[in-house]
């Protein structure tokens, strides 16, 4: 049999040999295989493959396939790139006065010059008076006394001369004007920073409806500090004066800071006195804030290069002591901040954050703050001693200070703002929540108090900010300086809350679009709650509870009103709002008469407990809203077994006593 395989094989291994080296033949030149001696197999098949009659043009396979997008693709940010892409026909826009002005006639196209400036091309009177006024240091109209050549001595003029540049001048309220020489203007269309995140609407508002109109640039005027500076510093980068060549009104432009767009420039009358009293307001205000703080911001510096020094902490330069004294300032003590140091004040809503630190970030790298706080509080609501409960231990706050203006922002985290009443099984709770892998979002509400200097030049007048209102729908006082406003609106803007900021009329709206929300049938809840195990999803009432207290904080004078008007008909969760919101406005006769006629139970306990938590809170109100003599209003009390006290048995007259004393 092995014989018979062997021989079988040597049989097969000539035939399959030529099969290959035919079909391989075939493949390369078929005529030659047919012509030649041996004859070889062809498929037809084989043939059709290898040399179709129509060839097919094979696309690139890894330019035609696509996915589905399950996981949207990161975005990663590039603070070098625009974000805004310029087409072809703003590229090809014309510009009538940045052209006239490379021609030599830039005058020419000032509307308020006269004709026969025009044919001289010269400037318009009002700007040359301006311009020499400002270099001249002296007001339009006030002539200097001829000295009588009888009188005149030279030497005597040379020791006055002398006498003035000796003379010792406070940089901090000297006002140096720069001209610029004609050939150095800089004229254009205000450019927003390649980081501003302004859509083609805003930039529009922001330009005062024209992105693209023309200023001249033509002097630098009072300096400020950088904002990595300390606040107390001279300052080094100058504010700007700017014209509109196209405007028939004789109309200067102060522009304090280079991120402030147009709608944020004030306008001033023509002159240089004008000119002069507006930024000597700032000037005043750098020296007043000078005057105060320096110490203290000298103390800080030498404690925090003292502990850089202690911790083998070397700096290699100046800006690493700072960024320091920066990161201590969440050190500084409440007392130390200078809350009132300012009368006038209003409080916006920033909106709810699960974790208000993000925001906080925003108000960190603000252009127009000053990077060192002068307080700063880590909020971390995670942490034992900042639970946010209906017995919260109140606000959590930062402290900002403006670079131009030297307004204060005082920023309050409210971690008491929950009308939730705890779970009576806290344990189960927590390890509920912690199986399921699910952290339930909190809503902690965000609040700034702008508090600013009494000087309505800082603001023009007023006129800017009635403009701003008007352009973005915002509730700013009309002597808010530019610099807190654009710091509130920035800040929102750049967190992408910027529908969140409220003042009171707004927040009055939201009330009311929650009270008719409240009205209609309540949608279900995704979880179900129980006393032991409460419901972290907010309802109807409870979110309604909340923006009581919101309008509240904000100072809302027709507040008692509005609790009046609900307390009849309010759930539970919305008299513990009242309550809390009756609490915060300081209405104790109305905080007192909620509490009493709250039916008896944890409501009730709640309530009664949440004066006397507001009198031992722990971070930041040292002054309670109510004092010790006035917790014994008419209202259940309770021992510390928590047992009601009934002031009709005998047992409720002893722990009474024994309360008492």
């Amino acid at each position: 049999m092995r014989s018979f395989l062997l021989a079988r094989r040597a049989v097969l291994r000539p035939r399959i040999g030529r099969g290959i080296q035919s079909a391989g033949t075939n493949a390369l030149t078929p005529s030659d295989a047919q012509d030649g001696g041996e004859t070889a197999v062809f498929s037809p098949f084989l043939e059709e493959l290898l040399h179709p009659p129509d060839t097919i043009p094979l696309e690139d396979a890894t330019r035609q396939y696509t996915t589905m997008d399950v996981v949207p693709p990161l975005y990663r940010y590039d603070p070098n790139a625009e974000n805004v892409t310029e087409t072809s026909e703003e590229t090809v826009r014309p510009t009538p006065v940045r052209d006239a002005w490379q021609q030599g006639k830039l005058w020419s196209t000032f509307a308020t010059q006269s004709e026969e400036e025009k044919k001289a091309n010269a400037p318009p009177g009002w700007f040359k008076e301006l311009c020499y006024d400002l270099y001249s240091r002296k007001e339009a109209g006030v002539e200097t006394a001829a000295v009588p050549p009888a009188d005149y001595s030279p030497e005597a003029h040379a020791a006055a001369v002398r006498a003035d540049a000796t003379e010792e001048v406070d940089p901090y309220l000297w006002l140096p004007f720069q001209l610029k020489d004609e050939s150095s203007y800089a004229i254009g269309p205000y450019q927003f920073a390649p980081t501003s995140q302004y859509n083609t609407e805003q930039q529009v508002k922001l330009c005062l409806g024209d992105r693209h109109k023309e200023y001249v640039h033509f002097c630098d005027a009072y300096p400020f500090p950088e904002r990595h500076q300390l606040p107390t510093s001279v300052g080094t980068v100058p504010s700007r004066l700017h014209v509109d060549p196209t405007s028939p009104h004789k109309v200067v432009y102060v522009q304090l800071s280079p991120d402030f767009p147009p709608a944020l420039w004030l306008p001033v009358k023509g002159t240089a006195a004008a000119v002069r009293r507006v930024l000597a307001s700032y000037a005043s205000q750098a020296a007043l804030h000078r005057d105060h703080h320096h110490e203290h911001f000298e103390q800080r510096y030498r404690d925090a290069l003292r502990v850089m020094e202690l911790q083998n902490m070397t700096p290699k330069d100046e800006g690493d002591v700072l960024r320091f004294v920066g990161y201590e300032s969440r050190n500084v003590p409440y007392t130390d901040a200078p809350l009132r140091e300012y009368r006038l004040s209003q409080t916006f809503y920033m909106g709810e954050h699960d974790d208000p630190e993000k925001l906080l970030e925003h108000l960190d790298l603000c252009p127009t703050l000053f990077a060192i706080p002068s307080m700063r509080t880590v909020t971390n609501p995670h942490a034992e001693h900042m639970i946010p409960t209906v017995e919260g231990p109140g606000v959590v706050p930062s402290l900002y200070r403006c670079i131009y203006s030297k307004a204060l922002l005082l920023v309050q985290v409210s971690l008491s703002a929950e009308v939730k009443l705890p779970p009576q099984d806290p344990e189960v709770f927590k390890f509920l929540w912690k199986d399921t892998q699910v952290q339930p979002q909190m809503k902690l509400p965000v609040f700034v108090k702008v508090m600013w200097p009494d000087d309505v030049k800082l603001s023009g007048n007023g006129v800017l900010n009635r403009r701003f209102n008007r352009l973005f729908n915002t509730e700013f006082a009309e002597d808010i300086p530019p610099d807190a406003l654009y710091s509130v609106f920035y800040t929102m803007h750049w967190a992408g809350q910027l529908r969140d900021l409220l003042g009171v009329r707004a927040m009055r709206e939201r009330v009311a679009e929650l009270l008719a929300a409240s009205q209609q049938p309540a949608p279900p809840l995704l979880y179900p709650g129980t006393r032991e195990v409460p419901n972290p999803e907010y309802t109807i009432e409870e979110r309604l509870g909340m923006h009581l207290q919101y309008l509240s904080y904000l100072g809302d004078p027709l507040v008692r009103e509005t609790i009046e008007n609900l307390l009849p008909t309010a759930s539970a969760p919305v008299r513990m709002g009242c309550a809390k919101a009756a609490l915060i406005a300081g209405e104790r006769d109305l905080f007192r008469r909620i509490v009493s006629s709250e039916p008896q139970g944890r409501m009730q306990h709640y309530m009664t407990k949440l004066a006397r938590k507001r009198k031992t809170r722990d971070l930041v109100d040292p002054e309670p809203r109510l004092l010790e003599g006035q917790y014994e209003f008419a209202s259940p009390l309770w021992t510390k077994r928590n047992t009601r006290i009934d002031r009709n048995t005998l047992e409720g007259a002893v722990d009474m006593a024994a309360l008492k004393h």
